[in-house]
């Protein structure tokens, strides 16, 4: 699985009810059916800088061919919110229908992310983990 980098259109700053809002639509190219998308995109600010990874993940049944996939993050911070200029997103992991999990190379990932942000090292490419209680 692919994303198609003509439909990708980076990330959108919208303002919804006193307060910001990313959006992003992808479309994918699948290969092989799935059941299961991870996309992780890494919005850029002004000076290329990285900030917060976004996670996107979609449970559903996709054949081959091209899907459209959507997702909205709040945002707590007006700056970053307004600052972001830039956005890189790539397939982290798919669950086949077999139940094989499949992970991207992250070492790849970030040679392509380095073209954006040289100084960047793994944990900026990585969405953080969620918090246990």
């Amino acid at each position: 699985m692919t994303i198609d980098s003509t439909g990708y259109t980076g990330i959108e700053t919208n303002y919804v009810e006193r307060g910001y809002r990313y959006a992003a639509q992808l479309r994918l190219k699948v290969t092989a059916p799935v059941t299961a998308v991870n996309v992780v995109i890494i919005p850029f600010d002004v000076w290329n800088q990285p900030m917060r990874p976004l996670s996107l993940t979609k449970i559903a049944d996709f054949a081959e061919g091209s899907h459209t996939v959507d997702g909205q993050w709040n945002v707590f911070d007006e700056n970053d919110a307004l600052g972001v200029k830039n956005s890189f997103a790539y397939v982290d992991r798919v669950r086949m229908t077999t139940g094989i999990v499949i992970y991207a190379d992250r070492d790849k990932i970030l040679a392509q992310a380095k073209k954006i942000s040289s100084k960047l090292e793994e944990q900026d490419i990585v969405p953080p983990a969620p918090k246990k209680e």
